[in-house]
């Protein structure tokens, strides 16, 4: 599963192919993943690998136990990834 922790804004301008938006910056967002199965593999990324680090310690206080930050988010995916493969609106 991969969790983008962007704002809604950030997330419609663009995200990687099947996350889903569960903005960190929102108070609700322990509230939004607590649908998600503890046990479940977990990758989360934001813009530039500010708020992801702080998205998975808190899930991980929250109960998951594989959580992965992955590093240098979309800005950094966005500049590496093939052309010809389409960000999802």
């Amino acid at each position: 599963m991969i969790i983008d922790v962007r704002t809604r804004g950030e997330f419609a301008k663009g995200h990687l192919p099947g996350a889903l938006n569960h903005s960190y910056l929102s108070f609700r967002f322990g509230r939004s993943v607590q649908a998600i199965e503890r046990d479940a593999l977990v990758f989360v990324y934001c813009q530039t690998c500010h708020r992801s680090p702080l998205a998975a310690r808190r899930m991980k206080r929250l109960g998951f136990r594989r959580v992965v930050d992955l590093k240098g988010g979309f800005a950094h995916w966005r500049t590496s990834v093939d052309p010809a493969q389409e960000l999802l609106p």
